[in-house]
């Protein structure tokens, strides 16, 4: 599902957090069918999800993912894991290579979430507008996978 770079084309005012664009990150993961978040998927392996984190030289802890990839995004490579959590979905990002300063968030009409400092990069966690429950639980479970993934590189 990711072919394609996102250009940068609306970053936050503050220049720290200018890596990222709200605009760039949701256009990315607008690329994925509607019809994904609504059907049933099968967990992918550990092993999977672990070659796809290791490009990135990252290693983490998840349960329930069910697509992992690496993507090209804002002009460096991420890891595109699609989680599920009973019936919420999210979208984690893990960039390594593109830091920022503070955490912010991001939304467009079908899209919410936030981009948050992570190790040496960041990390965006997304979920779908039409699913109240994920957006109600978005900052909780956020945190488990910011906690659940962590970056290898010096280590």
């Amino acid at each position: 599902m990711c072919i394609r770079d996102s250009p940068l084309t609306d970053a936050p005012n503050d220049s720290v957090a200018s890596i990222h664009s709200s605009t760039s990150l949701l256009t990315h993961v607008e690329h994925i069918p509607a019809a994904f978040y609504q059907e049933a998927h099968t967990p992918l392996s550990n092993a999977a999800i672990e070659q796809v984190l290791e490009t990135i030289n990252a290693k983490g802890q998840l349960k329930n993912v069910v697509y992992a990839s690496i993507c090209p995004v804002d002009g460096g490579t991420a890891a595109h894991l699609v989680v599920k959590n009973g019936n919420e979905q999210y979208t984690i990002m893990v960039i390594p290579d593109k830091a920022i300063g503070q955490r912010y968030e991001i939304s467009n009409d079908a899209w919410r979430g936030y981009v948050t400092p992570h190790g040496e990069g960041s990390l965006a966690v997304i979920t779908s507008f039409d699913q109240p429950n994920a957006i109600a639980n978005l900052d909780a479970l956020g945190k488990q996978y910011e906690a659940a993934i962590y970056h290898t590189a010096g280590l």
